[in-house]
Formats: C-alpha cells, structure tokens, sequence
C-alpha cells in the first residue's frame, strides 16, 4: 500500500524538522560545555605531581595529572564551577572558576602541606617520595605495587636482598 502524496510530504518535513531539531541542540550543548586544562605541582619543590585527582564537584568529570602534572576537564558546564585537588600527604585544595561555552580555562596550582611544613627536612623528603609512590599505585590501570627509593638506603650493607 502507497501512501497519499500529502503524507509522504509531510512526513519528509517532519523528518527534516527532526533532524534540524537534532543538530541544534548538539551544537547548542557543545557550545554550553567548556574545558579546564592546566598544572599542579608541589609547593615545596616545584616538581609536578603525576597521580593528583582532579575533579569538577558535584559532577562526574575527574582526570588524573600526568606525569608533567598536567590534566584536562572536558565537558564542564558553562558557569561557576569548583575544582577540586587531591594528592596524597598534601593539602586538598578547592579552586573556583567561570567555564565560558566553548572556552578553555587554565588552572595552575602548587599543592602545599601544613604537616610536611612542621617536620624536619628529612623527614619531609622521605614523606614526599612515599606519597608519590602511593598516588602512583592508587591510580594505576592495573595491579601494581610501588615502593619509594627511600626504602632501598636503609637496607643491610647495600645489600638489595635484605630488603626485598
């Protein structure tokens, strides 16, 4: 059975109207969505963190900094927005910004630690590197077990197997 003509019309416009519909509202929502790029580090040193949880609160937007301490946040809603930075043995900080749709904002920020500030230096480098290997760990894509060299300059003698 054929349809009337005056129907395979209007549904050929309904059909295009669909479509225009579909098409706007993707762009709109690419429009209305912007990025937040950038750095965190450790105040203490200035070496970059591999392994920080960067996240947008109250969305499931997180990324973890790479190993230049770099992260990217795509998909962020236009409008005031809180960022939040997690490192393990430092402090966590809450950072907020104005996403503009389709801008990219950046984001730098040294990582600090009242703790590590009180003890002594060497104490505090020892901390860091434990810290390092347990973000390293924590947010690996498998099973791994990560040790800080500080471990390995205490062992008998120099002797690697005392350690193991």
């Amino acid at each position: 059975m054929t349809n009337p003509p005056i129907l395979t019309a209007f549904l050929r416009r309904a059909a295009l109207l669909l479509a225009a519909v579909v098409l706007l509202s993707t762009t709109a929502s690419a429009q209305s969505d912007g990025t937040v790029v950038g750095r965190v580090s450790d105040g203490g040193t200035g070496n970059s963190l591999q392994g920080a949880i960067v996240r947008v609160v109250g969305l499931p937007i997180t990324d973890y900094s790479r190993a230049d301490g770099r992260f990217t946040l795509a998909g962020v809603p236009a409008g005031a927005q809180r960022i939040q930075i997690d490192y393990v043995g430092l402090d966590s900080v809450t950072l907020s910004v104005t996403v503009a749709g389709g801008a990219i904002v950046t984001v730098n920020t040294a990582l600090q630690s009242q703790v590590l500030k009180l003890q002594a230096f060497t104490v505090a480098e020892s901390l860091r590197g434990q810290a390092q290997a347990i973000n390293r760990q924590k947010t690996a894509s498998g099973i791994v077990n990560i040790l800080s060299e500080e471990k390995f300059s205490n062992n008998i003698g120099g002797n690697i197997g005392f350690t193991l």
